[in-house]
This record gives structure tokens, C-alpha cells and sequence, in this order.
């Protein structure tokens, strides 16, 4: 009989090697900068792997601070707020985003343990899939974007085997205690903003949507996110405009009234605000990353 303490556990009451998730792949960039970095507190709701090329990069994943040198490797996971800095000379660095759902249709996280989300010796086998991910996007061959999501698959499996070395058990997604009721608004006014996606929602709004008051559900977002409903429906949004920027051809001035900004004007304002430059800045420096 084989040896099952061997084995890991990815589905409940199921000793199995699968993952059984479905992955959505969204980006892939470099980032190269000098006289140092910094990008402010943010969340987003996907999946965001770092690989240092060159110096150092400090991040602080909701409120606990790592160093990663060069040939290190994190990544963040859905809803933690977390921020990046370097005093290098020069970094650089590789980011890949995308999501991972379970069967049940949840978002899938792979731990708890945020020192176990910083792998400082990043391995052959993590850096070789990496670097095929930039190679087919830059090709960006019949079926590239089929092809990315099957990498970013392959890259989440080196995660977990490199963060699970050394455990026989591994539950994918199982959270360790209960949800609250602030955490359970929270994630049910995320939804609401999901599915309103072409519209700007007022706070008065969510909370009547949820049956809460305004200063309540100020209050949960403010202790479970660190940030403002109104603020982490603005960061959706851009990310999801991100994701527009990259994929299609569309003018920024649609992408906006897509997202339910009055005029490119606030939309702009928005997003150089987030992510440091202009829609047109951000598109023009993801096409000059993938033809490097």
C-alpha cells in the first residue's frame, strides 16, 4: 500500500496529488526602477506573485514587514493589504496576477501563515516557469492566453510544494476559524460591487443592501480591510479596468463609462492616484514590458 502520509490533502475527506481549482490568469509584468521604490497600501482581489531580479524589495503583508532579496520570491493573496518599498539603487522585479477558485465556486487561498508567503531561495523549477510565462506572452501564439493559464497553474503548484515541503496535509482554502459577521458584510458588499461593476455605488447604497448603517459598515471595512468602502470599490474598479487596458484596444474614455465614471477626467484622476501613471501611461509601459 502506498505510503499516505506522503500525500496531500487538497479536497475535504480526499487524500489526493490534484488541485482542484480553476485558474484565471490576468497579467504579467517587470517593473524596473531606480534610486529606489515604493508603492503605496492597496488590496486586490486576485492572486499577486513577486520574483526580485535585481536589489531588494521590503513588502509589508497586512501590517507584517519582509525583505526579499534578489532570486527571492512572494506573493500576496486576496483582500491583504499590502504595500512595496526599496532604498536599492536599482530594483527589478517580475509580477504575475491571477485568481484561483475552488469547486465550490470560493476563492481558494494557499495559507495563513504570512512567513510561509516569502520563499527567499526562489527554486529552478518556480524561476523556469516564470520565465516561460514572459516568453509566451511576449510570442503571444495562437492559444497564448489558453497557455497562461495553464503556466499560472503550474506556478501555483511549485508554490505549494515549496511551501508544503515538509507537510503531509495540506487543506486548500479551508479557513482556521469561523468568519464573522463583520468579515461575512464584508465580503457580501464585495459581491455587491462585483456585480454593479458599471456603476459607482454610494455608500448608502451598500450598507441598505447588506441591512447595515453606514457608520457599521464604514466600521468592518475599516478593521477587516484597513481602507473604506468607497476606497476598495475605487481599487476594483481599476483593477478591473487594469485588466481592460491589457486585453483589448478599447479607448480609455469607454473604459470609463464602462466603470461608470462621469467623464476620463475622474477616471484618470483615479487611477494615476492607485497605480502612479495615467491609463494610457500604464498600457503603453505593460506593451513595452512584453515586447523586452
Amino acid at each position: 500500500m502506498p505510503n499516505k502520509t506522503q500525500n496531500i490533502v487538497f479536497r475535504e475527506n480526499v487524500i489526493t496529488k490534484s488541485i482542484d481549482v480553476v485558474s484565471k490568469f490576468y497579467n504579467i509584468g517587470r517593473q524596473d526602477s531606480e534610486n529606489g521604490y515604493y508603492y503605496k497600501p492597496h488590496i486586490h482581489e486576485e492572486f499577486e506573485f513577486v520574483y526580485v531580479l535585481e536589489g531588494s524589495i521590503k513588502t509589508r503583508i497586512d501590517g507584517e514587514e519582509f525583505t526579499v532579496e534578489k532570486g527571492g520570491f512572494y506573493f500576496v493573496q486576496p483582500s491583504q493589504q499590502h504595500e512595496e518599498f526599496s532604498d536599492s539603487e536599482f530594483v527589478s522585479f517580475y509580477y504575475i496576477k491571477g485568481s484561483f477558485y475552488r469547486n465550490d465556486g470560493k476563492a481558494a487561498y494557499i495559507t495563513q501563515n504570512k512567513s510561509q508567503q516569502v520563499i527567499q531561495d526562489c527554486p529552478q523549477e518556480l524561476k523556469e516557469t516564470i520565465t516561460r510565462m514572459f516568453s509566451e506572452m511576449d510570442a503571444k501564439r495562437l492559444g497564448y492566453w489558453q497557455m497562461m493559464e495553464a503556466l499560472i497553474t503550474e506556478l501555483l503548484c511549485h508554490v505549494i510544494r515549496t511551501c508544503y515541503d515538509d507537510t503531509p496535509e495540506f487543506s486548500f482554502g479551508r479557513a482556521a476559524t469561523k468568519p464573522s459577521y463583520g468579515n461575512h458584510i464584508v465580503n457580501r458588499v464585495a459581491e455587491i460591487m462585483k456585480a454593479n461593476e458599471k456603476r459607482i455605488l454610494s455608500v448608502a447604497e451598500m450598507s441598505s443592501a447588506v441591512c447595515v448603517s453606514e457608520s457599521y459598515l464604514y466600521s468592518v471595512f475599516k478593521k477587516h480591510l484597513n481602507t473604506s468602502p468607497k476606497k476598495f470599490q475605487m481599487m476594483l474598479k481599476i483593477d478591473q479596468a487594469k485588466l481592460m487596458l491589457l486585453r483589448t484596444d478599447l479607448t480609455v474614455k469607454t473604459i470609463a463609462m464602462y466603470y461608470g465614471f462621469e467623464d476620463v477626467a475622474s477616471f484618470n484622476k483615479a487611477f494615476k492616484r492607485l497605480c502612479g501613471v495615467s491609463p494610457r501611461e500604464y498600457r503603453l509601459q505593460c506593451k513595452k514590458e512584453f515586447v523586452r
